[in-house]
């Protein structure tokens, strides 16, 4: 479709030679696009070759990552049950298959949301004490790159550095962990330095070419004088367990994003964090959120789940939290059985309902 077309227009640029920080899409508007993604597809490319395989292995090892980095996220934070139960929803959900098939730089940010979040609970102690083996000055020059190379990939990266920022903000502010500004605030300050090197050209590209940079295309086109606020909203979270994307290239035609009882699921997920907001493992995915959904919500053509894909992650968590809630609260053995019965039943469910839209309705239509 068209967006992969321009994606491999800007692929063949790079492999000719043409290396720029925003390049420009010659659209009436003057649009650019950053090149981070299109340069690994360059490099792939450049030693299998530029046919189908070589344009979509990116987006193949970007959706299988994401998959490891929620499942490791999802397990420090709660627990090896909401661990597999995000992992699982990913795994069958149908949106995120088609990012993982497509020509799309969006499938990266899936991946660097929970790897941002990951490496931030890794470092700052969240929930869990640190692996004794994986020492904190890479952890934080890991957290320091992502947070740098995020700029060249989306504008949505602007969001991701606001709740990174928000959150450590928040964890030196909290009076209970007296002793982790003695242990971070150097780690800390070598982050930022490594995020400052690695932006400077960003920051230089876009003083320049402002009609390029991405703070110029992060709302996508909306428009508060051409669409209705509340009518946007509420598309878009209907998108979510009623009616979603239209957008072939996105979706099956009306498929939403998760089945209406994960949507229940969601919800309880949600309420519970939001209730415990005070514990830093439940404060770091509701930041994420908050900074995260104007983005997805105010789109031109909600529900877009191209623009909900950096809140996969965090879909997937909340019905981790909400699974494991559930589970836990069940006094009897009995019960727990049942709850398992359940559990298997909704992934049954979701399997056959992907199977059947990815390998028959989908390609019919």
């Amino acid at each position: 479709h068209a967006e992969e077309i321009t994606d491999i227009r800007v692929t063949e640029r790079i492999r000719l030679g043409t290396i720029e920080v925003f390049y420009d899409l010659q659209s009436t508007e003057g649009e650019g696009r950053e090149g981070l993604y299109h340069t690994g597809t360059a490099l792939v490319t450049a030693f299998i070759g530029n046919g189908p395989l070589g344009y979509h292995l990116i987006s193949v090892w970007a959706s299988l990552l994401t998959l490891a980095v929620v499942y490791a996220l999802v397990m420090r934070l709660y627990g090896p049950l909401a661990g597999i139960t995000a992992l699982a929803l990913l795994v069958f959900n149908l949106p995120f298959i088609l990012a993982g098939r497509m020509v799309s730089r969006e499938i990266l940010l899936p991946g660097l949301v929970a790897g941002v979040m990951l490496v931030l609970a890794r470092g700052l102690s969240v929930y869990r004490e640190p692996h004794p083996t994986l020492p904190l000055n890479t952890v934080f020059a890991v957290l320091g790159l992502m947070l740098g190379a995020g700029f060249y990939l989306h504008p949505i990266h602007f969001f991701i550095l606001l709740f990174a920022i928000l959150f450590i903000i928040l964890r030196l502010s909290s009076r209970r962990n007296l002793r982790l500004p003695e242990q971070s605030l150097p780690y800390l300050r070598f982050s930022l330095v490594v995020l400052i090197i690695i932006v400077m050209p960003y920051l230089v590209s876009s003083i320049r070419l402002p009609e390029l940079s991405g703070i110029q295309r992060l709302w996508g086109g909306y428009s508060l004088t051409e669409h209705s606020l509340p009518g946007s909203i509420l598309s878009s979270l209907g998108g979510l367990i009623f009616l979603g994307d239209s957008n072939p290239a996105h979706n099956l035609a009306g498929r939403p994003l998760i089945d209406l009882f994960s949507g229940m699921v969601l919800i309880i997920g949600v309420l519970i964090a939001a209730r415990d907001a005070r514990q830093s493992r439940h404060a770091l995915p509701l930041l994420a959120t908050v900074c995260l959904l104007p983005a997805a919500l105010l789109s031109p053509d909600s529900p877009d789940f191209q623009r909900m894909l950096p809140l996969l992650p965090l879909i997937a968590l909340y019905v981790g939290l909400g699974v494991q809630s559930i589970y836990q609260s069940i006094p009897s053995r009995l019960g727990k059985v049942a709850g398992w019965v359940a559990i298997i039943g909704l992934l049954a469910f979701n399997v056959q309902w992907s199977v059947r839209d990815l390998f028959e309705t989908w390609p019919n239509q």
